[in-house]
């Protein structure tokens, strides 16, 4: 590492192929403590994101106990929102760069984690402003659009960003070496 006034700059060449592998690394850590943290509700976490019924959505979060699923799904955002997005959002970003793809590729991985970040923000907020169950609609219908649109942004920029049977192996997700190029030849 190269020491400059005291400060401690992790960017000598030999070290740079590491810090996206830690990227990933703090991506999937996340994700398995979010999973942790929301135990048994982890699985009706995507019905909920994407609910477009405010009533569907009140009966759904009504079956959650106060002192077990609710603290679970309000403790889920002290990584979820804004960490694990900025997390995903920066790994995609490096991935599409390191794959020489179109710019649009990072920008859509960016919105989408945008995205992921007014999703939670607007879960949140009616958790914060009072009962979940009673969220105002225009909230539940925000939320379901955003998370929404999230999905059908991320999803192709994930599928075009995994390694492919080109030769490319999962060690080199995050870096894009090891002949990952998605562009026909």
């Amino acid at each position: 590492m190269q020491v400059h006034e005291d400060i401690i700059l992790p960017r000598r060449d030999d070290e740079a192929p590491a810090q996206p592998l830690r990227l990933l690394a703090a991506c999937v850590a996340t994700q398995v403590c979010i999973l942790w943290i929301l135990g048994p509700i982890a699985t009706s976490l995507l019905e909920v994101q994407l609910c477009f019924d405010p009533d569907r959505f009140s009966t759904i979060v009504r079956g959650w106990s106060t002192s077990g699923e609710l603290w679970r799904f309000k403790a889920h955002f002290a990584l979820d929102l804004v960490l694990y997005p900025v997390l995903y959002g920066l790994l995609l970003r490096r991935r599409s760069a390191a794959l020489g793809m179109p710019r649009w590729v990072a920008r859509l991985a960016t919105a989408g984690a945008a995205l992921d970040v007014a999703e939670n923000a607007l879960h949140l907020g009616a958790m914060l402003a009072g009962e979940l169950h009673d969220a105002p609609d225009w909230l539940v219908l925000a939320a379901a659009s955003a998370a929404s649109v999230k999905w059908c942004v991320l999803l192709p920029v994930v599928v075009a960003l995994m390694p492919r049977g080109d030769g490319m192996d999962w060690s080199t997700f995050a870096t894009g070496d090891g002949g990952g190029s998605l562009k026909e030849e």
